[in-house]
């Protein structure tokens, strides 16, 4: 097995020819996430998603609807202590307190950390981010996968 690393261009062209129509569907989920939940927010959480699974392509990406709302570099670059820096305020510490305990353990998940968002949002809204975060981790383990399965030579 090769150890070399197919591009994320490469990487996403191989898997649109390998199952095209469940890459629509999940380009379809993913629009739905990044229209219905903020988006600077929401980055903070995939980037803390792909620092706590180890994929750097992942955190050094940055979505434009991030961008394009206003993310703040100097906030990503404390990401990683975001528990106590004060560059992160309680909605913030919410949302990746409730990401992590996703990430890490979701069978573990604990009725305070739904309270946590439901201090901050609606129901609706704690669903919608609940289903963000599902639908983010999703497309980030799969790709992952995908890169330690498809080999470079087979993308030829």
């Amino acid at each position: 097995m090769s150890t070399s690393s197919l591009s994320p261009v490469t990487l996403d062209h191989r898997l649109r020819s390998l199952q095209p129509t469940d890459m629509e569907d999940l380009d379809h989920l993913l629009e739905v996430t990044w229209s219905t939940v903020d988006p600077v927010r929401l980055e903070l959480c995939r980037i803390r998603l792909a620092m706590l699974m180890g994929n750097r392509d992942a955190a050094e990406y940055r979505h434009p609807r991030a961008v394009d709302a206003g993310l703040d570099e100097g906030k990503i670059a404390s990401l990683d202590r975001w528990f106590t820096s004060a560059a992160f305020d309680d909605v913030d510490r919410a949302v990746l307190a409730f990401t992590e305990q996703f990430n890490l353990a979701v069978s573990q998940m604990q009725t305070e950390d739904i309270e946590g968002l439901r201090a901050h949002f609606s129901d609706a809204d704690v669903m919608n981010f609940s289903a963000a975060i599902y639908v983010i981790e999703l497309d980030m383990r799969m790709r992952m996968v995908a890169q330690g399965l498809l080999h470079p030579e087979e993308t030829k």
